[in-house]
């Protein structure tokens, strides 16, 4: 497991963390989504600003 798996699994035992880690998610769904299509138009992050 890495470091920040060990750290992320300890952070969840706070229940002020869990209610802003699950606030960010649909951020993190947008940029993991806009990532993903650009990696898969073979796109750089340079080429994905324009």
């Amino acid at each position: 497991m890495s470091d920040l798996q060990e750290l992320t699994n300890e952070l969840m035992q706070d229940p002020e963390f869990v209610k802003e880690y699950e606030a960010i998610q649909p951020e993190v769904n947008i940029t993991r989504a806009i990532l993903d299509a650009r990696i898969n138009a073979g796109m750089t992050q340079v080429e994905g600003r324009y």
